[in-house]
């Protein structure tokens, strides 16, 4: 795998909603900003369309994972970012993707974005169903990363980053307090 996206959630379906971040902050970051980027995603993950990128199909991935991050995030509990679809609609337009798509065989790549979109969801919905995996939601203020705790610590950050982002700041508070 390249350098170009973070895929280290251990779930395909969390990588692609942490294709947007900062989802919680005034400035949330597009990662999938260009059909191309986005089709590189896909290849990353080993899921990319055959016949390439599609202007059209930049518009379904980004509304495709906005619904898919509603829907996850109301099912675990944790809060919602601004400007999120209503859990309904995001569950219809979810429920919409996986009826227009036909079944196709998961072992060849996807003809469509809509395939591999479909195939995303699919993976994620048998995740939730499993209650054997523990999610959690990271807790740094501005990221809200969904990511597995595999090994049962309870982790309060999806990363290194975020946890040192966290204890800076906590440090920066403290030697405020003391010298004010």
């Amino acid at each position: 795998m390249g350098d170009e996206f973070v895929v280290d959630t251990g779930h395909t379906w969390a990588d692609f909603l942490a294709t947007r971040t900062n989802v919680h902050g005034s400035a949330p970051a597009e990662w999938l900003a260009t059909p191309e980027v986005a089709w590189r995603w896909f290849a990353e993950v080993g899921l990319a369309p055959r016949g390439g990128p599609r202007a059209d199909d930049l518009v379904a991935v980004h509304h495709v994972r906005e619904a898919l991050r509603t829907v996850v995030l109301t099912r675990l509990g944790f809060p919602l970012p601004p400007g999120s679809p209503e859990p309904a609609s995001a569950a219809d337009v979810l429920r919409r993707l996986a009826a227009s798509v036909p079944q196709d065989d998961p072992l060849v790549p996807p003809d469509s974005c809509a395939q591999a979109l479909s195939r995303i969801v699919g993976s994620c919905a048998v995740d939730l169903a499993r209650p054997v995996l523990a999610f959690a939601s990271c807790a740094e203020h501005v990221c809200g990363k969904v990511f597995s705790d595999r090994g049962g610590a309870r982790q309060r950050y999806c990363g290194p980053r975020c946890a040192t982002r966290a204890r800076v700041r906590s440090h920066r508070g403290r030697r405020t307090a003391d010298s004010g």
